[in-house]
């Protein structure tokens, strides 16, 4: 049992020491995990009526990052999405159902989206980053939960072929690295999403004109490898 023990202190001694070989040097590679929520606007024609409001969602991903320099990069981030808008009050046709009433509509829209920015980063230990860049967005699913003034619910049914599911717009970030081993570290990350094209494609009173706007706030871990800087 004694013997066990210590063969399993030395593995964990190993598995702590690896890391921090090398500690002084920046790798060209680096890849990462996150996850954290999202806050989805949609911003209609200014003729319209849009009673959408921003909910909180769920947002996954990886990053995949080449650093040219020690303060420049280029970088993609694919990621899952799962953003959701609350519409009060809303009406699917030009008049609310006379035996229903008025209807509130919970969106749920599941998107691929894949940006690729460049970053410029700043500090020694603790490392604070902006970064830009274009980004492409697949929806490849959305769904509605109807719940009706009269208290009855309807769903959530599938509506993907209501809105173009292809979006492209610019991704903005700001967020800081916190070193735990030289190969190792934690990160906080705001990005901003704004996307360019109009995403309504007329084919409902609901579906209008529409541009999203999303907010994600995210917290991940980074590993580095690769070949380091001279």
């Amino acid at each position: 049992m004694w013997n066990d023990m210590k063969l399993h202190l030395l593995i964990l001694n190993f598995l702590f020491v690896l890391p921090l070989i090398g500690i002084g040097q920046m790798t060209r590679f680096e890849v990462s995990g996150e996850t954290g929520t999202n806050v989805l606007f949609i911003w209609a024609n200014k003729n319209e009526n849009n009673t959408e409001q921003p909910r909180f969602g769920l947002s996954t991903g990886l990053s995949f990052r080449y650093n040219l320099h020690p303060n420049f990069s280029v970088e993609t981030n694919p990621a899952i999405d799962r953003k959701r808008s609350y519409a009060s009050k809303a009406t699917i046709d030009e008049e609310p159902d006379p035996y229903l009433g008025s209807v509130d509509i919970v969106s749920q829209y599941d998107c691929l989206t894949i940006p690729i920015r460049v970053r410029y980063c700043i500090g020694r230990k603790v490392k604070f980053f902006v970064s830009t860049g274009p980004y492409f967005s697949y929806m490849f699913g959305l769904s509605l939960l109807f719940k009706y003034e009269n208290g009855s619910e309807v769903g959530p049914l599938g509506y993907t072929g209501f809105y173009k599911q292809f979006e492209f717009g610019i991704s903005s970030g700001i967020g800081l690295a916190v070193p735990i081993t030289n190969f190792l570290h934690f990160h906080l990350e705001v990005r901003n999403n704004t996307g360019l094209n109009d995403i309504g494609n007329g084919k409902s009173a609901f579906a209008r004109s529409r541009k999203t706007n999303t907010i994600v706030p995210l917290l991940g871990m980074t590993y580095a490898f690769g070949k380091a800087f001279e």
